[in-house]
């Protein structure tokens, strides 16, 4: 991040570009601010930032998030 955050409103949808990047941005937020980040994680940031397939890799994770009828919550 560039250290200054300004103030955003927050819209009710995100387009799949807009999605991505907020992913991106809260992986890289937590590899930044932890002392020792999970390893799991920091490969993850590098492939983010490296793959060519990042973005077909993403589109299909998104497919399923939305077919499989709210199986997998992250908030639970």
């Amino acid at each position: 991040m560039n250290g200054e955050e300004r103030e955003v409103s927050l819209p009710e949808s995100l387009s799949l570009v807009e999605a991505f990047r907020a992913a991106y941005y809260l992986a890289e937020q937590y590899v930044a601010l932890e002392a020792n980040p999970d390893a799991g994680l920091v490969l993850f940031l590098q492939y983010l930032n490296s793959d060519p397939a990042r973005s077909d890799d993403w589109r299909q994770a998104v497919r399923t998030a939305l077919s499989d009828g709210g199986a997998a919550s992250p908030l639970t």
